[in-house]
């Protein structure tokens, strides 16, 4: 595949309704669109296939209603033969770097749930490989030289 990290054009964000799926994901965030969001995704055109960043998981036990707090599991989108399959990843804190001025930085991810079991798995896990590889820290967002991404799925 062949992905590449982008700022979503809108007429794609028309056309997945991003938007709207973003709000589901954060309902205690402010709506989209709004005039300091943007979409961010990894796409690969050809095969119409992309990987977004939608959500961070809320640690409901430690956060309050003035302070949220996170746990180190992401929530992603991986759009692949015209369904969206929610991934759930969680970044290995012990493993991954602290300090981007490593190098090389490592990033490592652990594959906590995909929402569909039901189309090919293990064709799904190796594309999220190849998404993770290019996303790099953080998609087009914040890249780091020499950044080494592990999938300890």
């Amino acid at each position: 595949m062949n992905f590449i990290n982008e700022i979503v054009p809108q007429e794609d964000i028309d056309r997945f309704n991003l938007d709207a799926l973003w709000n589901r994901f954060n309902p205690d965030s402010n709506p989209v669109p709004n005039d300091i969001f943007y979409h961010d995704w990894t796409v690969d055109r050809e095969a119409n296939c992309w990987f977004m960043p939608i959500s961070i998981v809320k640690d409901e036990e430690e956060s309050d209603a003035n302070l949220p707090v996170y746990t180190n599991e992401y929530i992603f989108i991986l759009h692949y033969k015209g369904r969206n399959i929610e991934v759930h990843l969680r970044k290995n804190r012990e493993e991954s770097s602290t300090d981007y001025r490593e190098s090389p930085c490592y990033v490592v991810w652990e594959l906590e749930s995909l929402s569909s079991e039901s189309i090919e798995t293990e064709t799904v896990k190796e594309i999220l490989k190849e998404a993770l590889r290019v996303y790099g820290i953080k998609g087009i967002v914040f890249q780091v030289k020499n950044t080494i991404v592990k999938c300890e799925f």
